[in-house]
């Protein structure tokens, strides 16, 4: 066995990892390098040498009464220390040797940086958001987390050998609360050739599709009233339940509107061929916190990929992809009527006209580009 093929590897994820696509993108890469040990929710992913299953109940955040007590008391490190998930990655750990350690997101960096230190080895750490700022929306956060979070993004963060994010937004305030370099990797999909040579319309009738999560923030509800009764349009929303409650409305709203449904999520492999035999992707998010609006989410890239163009609120940086390759349309702002006006603005014409340059735009914003930077990074931390 060749000496990188013995390097010991660990992917800490508090997520399901077989279904996160950020994660695989990570663990793709990363087997080329050696061994790779997952440890996170749900079954092995496919590519795995070995996974240590996390109870998916094993919450992440500190929400036993003596945690919180050490919260209210600003006793940080032991509260962080003491989660759930943290004890249940540290048994299954044991005394495992590691060459790099790799933590998603905030929630499981503590515990990486432990195990890191234990092992004496390089820790990358990838944040999915400005976690400081991860769910400013809901009072009962702020109130018991916010301090918390922003302590170990203050006093553990900044000893990772490798800092990672999603966005330049988010890059660029983690560089400047850390002072320290903060590199980007975007959320981009695997290149697929185009399913078909011409986009075809049925009782010309334009189908939108939006895919992602029912997150109440994201007020999904101005899409939905701005298609809702729109002659020569249907949407279909393919939604992740992560607010049941939330996910409720929707449907019973769409159900009670003709030219909109609401579709159960599809696997990762699936979403890019199914959203292929749509005509446009739809994404208008409005900045409701501070990840929204730096936020360069899954779901632009998987449009690209599917050769659909884009229909987007004026995010900034979906906001400039958009227009740097000429793929679609930005709404002035994020009401339902700004929507609405957009819509009606699309022509069939201009749906076949972009082709080429989503062709141009699928090759150019692969996750094979991106992993240049990924193979870039592990080697300079194996020192291979």
């Amino acid at each position: 066995m060749s000496e990188l093929k013995e390097k010991k590897i660990l992917l800490l994820s508090p997520s399901l990892i077989s279904e996160d696509p950020r994660v695989l993108a990570h663990l793709k890469v990363l087997r080329e390098f050696g061994h790779v040990t997952t440890a996170g929710f749900g079954a092995q992913p496919d590519l795995a040498d070995l996974h240590l299953e996390v109870d998916s109940t094993a919450r992440w955040l500190p929400v036993d009464v003596l945690s919180l007590v050490r919260i209210a008391l600003r006793l940080y490190k032991s509260a962080s220390r003491a989660t759930r998930f943290n004890n249940a990655v540290r048994d299954a750990i044991s005394e495992r040797i590691f060459d790099l350690v790799v933590a998603n997101d905030v929630h499981s960096l503590v515990i990486a940086k432990e195990i890191a230190d234990y092992s004496c080895a390089s820790l990358w750490v990838d944040m999915h958001e400005y976690a400081p700022r991860e769910s400013e929306y809901d009072w009962r956060w702020r109130l018991l987390y916010q301090k918390y979070v922003a302590w170990i993004c203050s006093n553990v963060l900044p000893k990772a050998h490798i800092v990672t994010t999603v966005s330049e937004g988010i890059r660029s305030q983690y560089e400047n609360d850390s002072c320290r370099p903060v590199e980007l990797i975007r959320n981009t999909s695997s290149f697929v050739q185009r399913q078909s040579d011409h986009v075809t319309f049925t009782d010309r009738i334009i189908r939108l599709v939006h895919v992602g999560a029912a997150i109440r923030a994201r007020v999904l509800t101005n899409m939905i009233d701005a298609v809702k009764g729109l002659n020569g349009f249907h949407l279909d929303l393919y939604l992740v339940p992560t607010d049941q409650q939330y996910y409720k409305e929707l449907v019973a709203i769409a159900k009670k509107i003709p030219n909109i449904d609401v579709i159960a999520p599809v696997s990762l492999n699936e979403l890019v061929p199914i959203i292929a035999n749509y005509h446009c992707g739809i994404v208008t998010i409005p900045p409701t916190n501070f990840n929204y609006q730096n936020c360069l989410p899954n779901k632009v890239f998987q449009y690209v990929q599917a050769r659909l163009p884009i229909v987007t609120g004026p995010i900034a940086e979906i906001s400039q992809i958009v227009d740097h390759y000429g793929i679609g349309w930005v709404t002035p702002n994020f009401s339902s009527e700004s929507i609405r006006e957009t819509l009606l603005n699309i022509r069939s014409d201009d749906l076949v006209s972009m082709s080429q340059k989503l062709d141009i735009a699928a090759a150019e914003l692969s996750q094979e580009n991106e992993n240049v930077k990924r193979h870039r990074f592990v080697s300079s931390l194996l020192e291979v």
